[in-house]
């Protein structure tokens, strides 16, 4: 069997440095563009009598949008002749956007973002069964910086209030406009000195978006802080848990917006009297990244589940 393997290229890298063992990622500082690799590669050495041809996306994608099929925000592994694929999500913020695809020939849909039916209830969208998955953070800089500063130990402070930094959309931007009881912060950051601002306090925030979950949620863990965010609809290879992963945020209808903020308030106010929870959730949160967002992780996840001979 003959079988094409989609995915970015980390840059600078041509196909013989991929089809190559060189541990180098160069320049490359996308995650998803080394995790692709380090996938495409476990799976060509697992499949020893399956030829698996690397085909660059940046290549083959005809625009910018995330929904179509050879995209940077896919990993898409086909069998060119009867046309079957199994199809992992890297960044595509709406699932729901990819229902003109030739979806019948999609043996294996994983999906660890954007499966949600709007960006206001965030329910999950049940029309395109996916299987759950895991993915990581968004950049390489950010990712060795979580380590660095993980390993210090230093001192944390319990925010004032809750901190948000980051881009400013739906709920963010409201909160921006209408609510001085949070520190938004819209203006983003290099990854270096984003990881060193979380990286100052013992309780961050996530807010959803686009995608519900953000990369940040898993920052926050891995930094060892506690996160605090609404219970995540989507779901995971190995269960993000509310309370013991994560501190939920109690609130029932996340497009109120004016019930939500005061869900975050009430929440984070419980959270900084109980120095025990925080402890307990930073390192359940931790744990919970090193099992499943870190490169390694990452990819062992996927090679458990991937399944290359429902291509026949």
């Amino acid at each position: 069997m003959k079988l094409k393997c989609y995915f970015e290229f980390p840059t600078g890298m041509t196909t013989e440095d991929v089809k190559s063992d060189n541990t180098s990622y160069g320049n490359c500082n996308i995650m998803g563009q080394i995790t692709s690799l380090e996938l495409y590669r476990s799976l060509k050495n697992k499949y020893v009598d399956i030829e698996i041809e690397p085909i660059n996306t940046w290549e083959t994608q005809i625009n910018k949008s995330m929904e179509q099929k050879y995209h940077t925000a896919w990993f898409i592994i086909e069998n060119p002749e009867n046309k079957k694929y199994v199809a992992i999500n890297l960044q595509c913020d709406r699932v729901r956007n990819i229902k003109d695809w030739d979806l019948e020939n999609c043996v294996q849909l994983f999906s660890a973002v954007g499966n949600q039916t709007n960006d206001f209830t965030y329910d999950l969208d049940v029309e395109i069964p996916y299987i759950p998955s895991t993915f990581t953070t968004w950049y390489k800089s950010g990712y060795d910086t979580i380590e660095e500063i993980y390993k210090t130990n230093s001192t944390r402070l319990i925010p004032e209030k809750p901190i948000f930094v980051g881009g400013s959309y739906l709920f963010r931007e409201w909160l921006y406009n209408h609510d001085t009881r949070f520190d938004i912060r819209p203006d983003r950051m290099d990854a270096h000195l984003f990881m060193q601002e979380l990286g100052k306090y013992v309780i961050n925030i996530d807010i959803n978006s686009v995608a519900e979950i953000s990369c940040r949620t898993l920052d926050i863990m891995g930094l060892g802080s506690a996160l605090l965010r609404p219970r995540l609809r989507i779901q995971y290879h190995n269960p993000l848990i509310p309370d013991y992963h994560y501190a939920e945020v109690y609130c029932d209808d996340l497009s109120n917006y004016k019930l939500l903020a005061n869900a975050y308030i009430d929440r984070f106010e419980e959270l900084k009297k109980n120095t025990d929870l925080i402890k307990f959730l930073s390192e359940n949160g931790r744990k919970w990244y090193e099992e499943n967002a870190t490169i390694e992780s990452y990819v062992n996840i996927h090679m458990k589940m991937v399944d290359l001979f429902l291509l026949q």
